[in-house]
């Protein structure tokens, strides 16, 4: 947890990679559950399949399709609980240390303005407001690029968006973004870790 804080502290989305993995190993425990269910699918189809006549293609390739993406959907839901469970404890961490939160928000905007030049709009939650008004000055500095304050993001919505100033360009630095992209990186590790071998129906 120290070090995930630190890594978080320095930016870096190894961060959101480590939690995930953490969430995952976790998750590991319930693999042999996911395997009997997948695995129950597979019997239930299997057995199915022995009352369709063989010459039926087009029946059997629709049932056969119909089994395939009900392994899917307990695959999806497989990885939405990961995400779910490190967000939760991702949010939980920069919740409860407002110090430690306002040093990411600041390395967010200053690390991921490089997109634009030379003026931007920052959108943040109404409660960062006051504070990233309070520090513009220093984003400009390190970036050398004008800041304004656009509107303002939801609640549950922490880190940063960044604009051009015609607002046709964003940045999506929010904590919910970022989590995404990591999973989406991670997806082929975790498949691994926390998806029972059981192949696809044929």
């Amino acid at each position: 947890e120290i070090q995930l804080m630190s890594i978080l502290n320095d930016y870096n989305d190894k961060a959101f990679e480590l939690e995930i993995e953490s969430q995952a190993i976790a998750f590991k425990a319930k693999r042999q559950l996911v395997k009997e269910e997948n695995e129950m699918i597979q019997k239930r189809t299997t057995e199915e399949l022995k009352m369709i006549d063989q010459n039926s293609a087009i029946h059997r390739s629709s049932f056969i399709s119909q089994a395939r993406k009900q392994l899917m959907e307990q695959t999806q839901k497989v990885f939405d609980t990961v995400q779910q469970k490190t967000r939760e404890r991702i949010i939980s961490k920069i919740s409860d240390d407002k110090q430690f939160y306002q040093n990411f928000l600041d390395q967010l905007i200053i690390k991921t303005s490089s997109t634009f030049t030379d003026e931007a709009v920052l959108q943040v939650r109404s409660a960062d407001k006051k504070y990233v008004e309070k520090n513009l000055k220093k984003y400009e500095q390190e970036t050398k690029i004008k800041f304004s304050i656009g509107s303002e993001l939801r609640d549950d919505q922490f880190g940063v968006k960044i604009l051009n100033q015609k607002l046709t360009i964003c940045v999506d630095s929010t904590v919910e973004q970022r989590l995404k992209q990591a999973m989406k990186q991670q997806a082929p590790a975790l498949s691994s870790v926390i998806l029972p071998d059981v192949p696809l129906i044929e």
